[in-house]
């Protein structure tokens, strides 16, 4: 995995905002996606509600990402930047996005080594390229972005799961479980779910070096002890007179 650290992530670019914050209107005309209509400090109008545009984009980022670990449990953390435009991070490439190796105390981010950066300000990292990956982080990398961390252990977990195996919760026991969309069975563990190893094949082989082992004919052990695994010498037939 291709490391990245304050070395590499020194010189961020500004990002450029995708929304525009403020759109003055007159009168309620119907609502907008990402907005609360309201009077505040620019007047009445639409003002951008984070609250909507960060479940947007969360959502956007899901919808991206493989469809084997997208349930991994994630939440979102602001970046922190210090004065001398350290994020205090050593991070290492993945398919999964940024794997955070340390955390530094300053600028003291809320990351635990172990976890994975998915994507920052909307921008998917998991699956791209380690140079993809770097420069998409930079350009975004300034203070308050938006990071979407999932625990690194559990979206492989999940990525090496049946994908046909789904996590369910149970109203009435209070606890989750699992189902499999193709059998229909259910069960509280996954491991019961998960198909058995099979038995055929190796039955089969067993069953045939059996088989075999009794066609042979038995070993000669006194001639094995002088001539190892030489076939012996078939005595010559007598002429028919």
């Amino acid at each position: 995995m291709r490391r990245c650290d304050e070395a590499s992530c020194r010189e961020p670019q500004p990002f450029l905002q995708l929304w525009q914050h403020v759109k003055a209107a007159e009168s309620f005309q119907g609502a907008r996606p990402g907005y609360v209509f309201k009077v505040d400090q620019h007047g009445l109008g639409y003002y951008l509600d984070p609250v909507q545009v960060n479940r947007s984009i969360w959502d956007d980022v899901v919808s991206k990402l493989p469809e084997t670990w997208r349930d991994t449990p994630h939440r979102e953390e602001q970046l922190r930047v210090s004065e001398q435009q350290s994020c205090g991070l050593s991070m290492s490439h993945s398919d999964f996005g940024f794997v955070v190796d340390k955390v530094e105390d300053e600028p003291g981010q809320k990351l635990q080594k172990g976890e994975a950066i998915v994507a920052i300000e909307g921008r998917l990292l998991a699956g791209l390229s380690a140079p993809q990956m770097q420069a998409s982080f930079q350009k975004r990398r300034v203070e308050g972005a938006r990071l979407y961390v999932v625990d690194l252990a559990k979206a492989e977990e999940l990525s090496r799961r049946d994908p046909n195996i789904i996590e369910m919760w149970d109203p009435v026991k209070q606890h989750n479980y699992f189902f499999h969309k193709k059998t229909g069975k259910s069960a509280w563990t996954l491991e019961e779910l998960q198909p058995a190893p099979s038995t055929s094949t190796s039955s089969a082989s067993a069953e045939k070096r059996k088989a075999d082992a009794t066609s042979q004919a038995p070993i000669d052990i006194a001639h094995f002890m002088q001539h190892g695994f030489a076939k012996q010498k078939e005595q010559p037939k007598k002429k028919a007179k």
